[in-house]
């Protein structure tokens, strides 16, 4: 029986940049995953720059990421 595991993320975006008229030239990623399975390591792949924090101590069972994190770059002339 598989059980249902939801999470609630608070929302970072201003809500005028929400519902913003303008529609955005680009694409959108978004990355889902359980805690500890290279999520900000593939953003930052993806990204071409360590924009994420993928730091922790070789020791440490916490997770690096604690909220929802939102970054922009031009990927190969694409925003």
């Amino acid at each position: 029986k598989m059980e249902a595991n939801t999470t609630h993320v608070q929302d970072t975006e201003p809500e005028e940049l929400r519902y913003s008229a303008e529609p955005e030239c680009g694409m959108r990623l978004v990355l889902l995953g359980w805690s500890g399975t290279g999520k900000s390591s593939v953003g930052n792949t993806i990204l071409g720059n360590p924009v994420f924090n993928t730091h922790h101590g070789s020791t440490s069972q916490k997770p690096v990421t604690l909220k929802c994190e939102k970054m922009c770059a031009s990927v190969a002339g694409r925003q």
